[in-house]
């Protein structure tokens, strides 16, 4: 009980850190300027913010990944009930939430997915093709236009660690647990096959940039 309430409780302080960071990128400034006027510098505040947002979820991701057999595993009975509690949907779920509160939008994605929901935009798909073939970046971002409106975008890489061959391997070594878990809910899955180091995906940050919210 207690070392399950640590774990909510530091999920917890994680994400409320990450909302109140972002929030405060929205708030009324007395120096905007006008999305013509935005420098290198400005550009780089940008990147610095989307590179918070994207590594606070990364951190929870991996408290996640961590913590299986504390999440699936019963303590009185010893039995293991796979719940699907792990990090990718877990991530998307704290994604959505944070989007919705923050007007900052942070997708997992990848150039192969298991969830049809996760899938790359075309600008995505650029971002983790670069990051795929210069693996010395941890990162990539830029502003573009979106329909009518500027926005900052920026990709953070996630690779494959120990934790995540549970789910991203390949199926002869996976528990039934977790095979028959990922059958049952993604008929579509092309999320398999790879190994600890392969780049696994990225997390994906928009941020609209906007008179309020320039820094």
């Amino acid at each position: 009980m207690c070392k399950s309430f640590c774990l909510a409780l530091f999920l917890a302080v994680i994400y409320i850190s990450l909302v109140s960071v972002s929030s405060g990128a929205s708030a009324d400034r007395k120096d905007t300027k006008p999305y013509g006027e935005l420098g290198g510098d400005r550009e780089y505040i940008y990147e610095q913010f989307a590179e918070m947002n994207a590594t606070m979820l990364i951190c929870m991701r991996n408290v996640i990944a961590k913590n299986q057999e504390l999440i699936n595993r019963d303590p009185e009975t010893g039995n293991y009930y796979f719940k699907g509690f792990v990090p990718a949907v877990v991530g998307s779920q704290v994604a959505n939430d944070f989007s919705l509160r923050t007007g900052h939008m942070l997708k997992q994605t990848a150039l192969r997915v298991r969830n049809p929901k996760n899938k790359a935009d075309e600008w995505e798909e650029k971002a983790l093709k670069i990051l795929e073939k210069d693996r010395t970046k941890e990162g990539f971002g830029e502003i573009t236009d979106m329909g009518h409106k500027k926005a900052y975008r920026y990709m953070k890489p996630l690779y494959m660690e120990k934790e995540c061959v549970m789910c991203h391997s390949v199926p002869e070594v996976m528990s039934p647990e977790v095979r028959e878990y990922i059958e049952k809910n993604y008929s579509t899955d092309k999320a398999l096959g790879y190994k600890e180091g392969d780049l696994r995906g990225g997390i994906s940050v928009i941020i609209p940039i906007t008179e309020k919210s320039l820094p």
